[in-house]
């Protein structure tokens, strides 16, 4: 009986070991630029403040309405295909424009002026060519999503992050006392928390006792967490399997996938960018009244050539962040017609969790302080992913056959 009982167990553990060991880089990785990610923006605008900081010209001065922004721009670049318009400013900040240009070697995100409508400067996003310091935060947003590889590289996390979705339950399973089936009676229940609270403790004696039970101790405090990581993960990654997942349980929709594609795109739609955000602005005002939400701000419009829409964004109540606008509708870019409407909450129960997931692991709610538990959560998890290979190459040195027991005092 012994024998049969921890065969699943020594089974699980295996495929936590060598799981942990084929995910560990791409974790040290993205644990360790996350925790500079949660602070992206702050530490982007520091390392390049000429692209970011504006001084306006005078005491009291207003911006530019964002449409004649955009019409300057459109003068001084008449070859690019500019699809993305900021509707809202901050002072002493540049705009941050971004466009298709014609030739994909070109920069495609500007930081203009709001004042007078001048570039500031570009760069194109994530190329290191351009210098270590202007595109430094955006090459490591690359090595965090796909080690900047690209779609491959995308796709290749996403199957990383599947994988550490599962083995968060396997880890978590062998942290469970040995020896006794699950508990039903009060007194087996008592005696199994009593013997599984070991595993929440980190003690030292040697440096392996210590990375264990750091190892499993960490794992255990911070496993809520390592699940919204790794899930939302494939859901950023690997949509094929988050989205069926997430609607056969959850009820979960994605808007886009209501969004037909044109046969060839459309440069240029009936309505024009003033026409298109009149009719934007009156039909999110209708989804607000027959909703019940409110409407706290403008965020941007954007045309997509690919569907012949507009997509318009707002702040309002149903968003999860007070920074990130998540309340947006399309349009159809030449009558105008309402084509679909989505945000963080009052969709769906799936899509209001979908919308948690990406906020907690994009660090866009709580503001600072949360962003600050990001950051360190980042440092943990590379700790725990190199805790792992260590702990394997010890056992693995002291027992060149295998050694199955992961338990440590």
């Amino acid at each position: 009986m012994g024998a049969t009982h921890h065969r699943p167990r020594r089974l699980l553990l295996l495929i936590h070991r060598y799981t942990g060991l084929a995910i560990a880089t791409f974790i040290v990785v993205a644990g360790l630029t996350g925790t500079l990610l949660a602070f992206y923006h702050d530490l982007d605008a520091a390392l390049n403040p000429r692209l970011y900081r504006v001084d306006p010209p005078a005491a009291g001065a207003v911006t530019l309405d964002p449409f004649e922004v955009r019409e300057r721009l459109a003068a001084a670049l008449p070859d690019e295909m500019i699809n993305w318009l900021p509707l809202k400013t901050e002072p002493g900040e540049a705009l941050v424009v971004w466009i298709e240009p014609s030739d994909p070697s070109q920069d495609d995100e500007l930081f203009v002026n709001p004042y007078n409508g001048e570039i500031l400067g570009s760069r194109r996003w994530g190329d290191l060519g351009q210098g270590v310091r202007t595109n430094l935060l955006p090459f490591i947003y690359r090595l965090h999503y796909a080690l900047a590889l690209g779609d491959t590289g995308a796709i290749l996390f996403g199957v990383v992050a599947l994988l550490w979705a599962v083995d968060c339950f396997v880890g978590a399973w062998l942290t469970f006392p040995v020896g006794r089936s699950s508990p039903r009676r009060p007194a087996l229940l008592l005696d199994w928390a009593r013997r599984w609270r070991v595993s929440w403790l980190i003690k030292g004696g040697s440096l392996f006792r210590s990375l264990f039970t750091f190892h499993r101790a960490a794992g255990l405090w911070i496993w809520a967490m390592l699940f919204v990581f790794a899930w939302s993960g494939v859901g950023f990654n690997l949509q094929p399997v988050f989205k069926p997942i997430m609607a056969a349980a959850f009820g979960y929709t994605d808007p886009w996938d209501g969004l037909a594609a044109l046969t060839e795109p459309k440069a240029r739609p009936a309505l024009d960018w003033r026409a298109a955000h009149a009719v934007a602005t009156r039909a999110m005002a209708a989804e607000a009244e027959q909703r019940g939400f409110e409407i706290r701000g403008e965020d941007f419009i954007q045309y997509l050539p690919e569907n012949g829409l507009y997509r318009f964004s707002v702040h309002s109540s149903l968003d999860l962040s007070r920074d990130k606008a998540s309340t947006r509708i399309w349009i159809d870019g030449d009558t105008g017609s309402f084509i679909a409407f989505d945000a963080d909450t009052g969709v769906s129960t799936g899509n209001t969790l979908a919308s948690w997931l990406f906020a907690l692991h994009m660090g866009a709610v709580g503001g600072v302080a949360y962003r600050v538990v990001v950051a360190v959560l980042g440092l943990v998890i590379t700790g725990l992913a190199l805790s792992g290979v260590y702990l394997w190459w010890r056992r693995r040195k002291s027992h060149p056959r295998g050694e199955d027991s992961d338990q440590t005092g």
